[in-house]
């Protein structure tokens, strides 16, 4: 079982779990605690609408991860009580990776997410422009 603060290391010195009761944002950065419930709301709002318009899986993956790890957090939030409030609560994190901020799954759910969305907007972007020029050239058709 894990003890808030001790580190269990995992894979050597450096990789390992260590219980934290994160009260802040990603990396512990200080908000209000409205800031999550409001956040997550638009962002269900948002991934929804985009759901409503076709798009490659990838994509939807994408929006899956950050909402699923989104809501994942207010539901530790709202489960896990902290100053009192009803949506102040803490979040726990536990993975440790040497000097960087204690995360859960849910924050690298968010961070890989993020990141492939932007690379599959990137890449779709990089196909429409391709494509886009190909027609337009004239130079390029027989």
């Amino acid at each position: 079982m894990l003890e808030p603060g001790r580190f269990v290391p995992l894979l050597g010195p450096d990789v390992g779990w260590q219980l934290v009761f994160n009260p802040g944002a990603a990396f512990g950065l200080p908000l209000p605690p409205l800031v999550f419930p409001v956040v997550t709301l638009l962002l269900i709002v948002v991934v929804v609408r985009a759901l409503a318009e076709p798009a490659p899986m990838s994509a939807v993956a994408a929006q899956g991860l950050v909402l699923g790890g989104a809501v994942g957090n207010v539901v530790d939030r709202l489960v896990r009580p902290g100053d009192g409030s009803p949506i102040g609560g803490y979040v726990v994190d536990f993975v440790a990776w040497g000097s960087f901020p204690r995360f859960n799954v849910a924050d690298a759910s968010i961070t890989v997410g993020v990141a492939l969305f932007v690379l599959v907007t990137i890449v779709s972007e990089r196909r429409e422009h391709a494509a886009g020029r190909t027609a337009d050239d004239p130079s390029t058709s027989g």
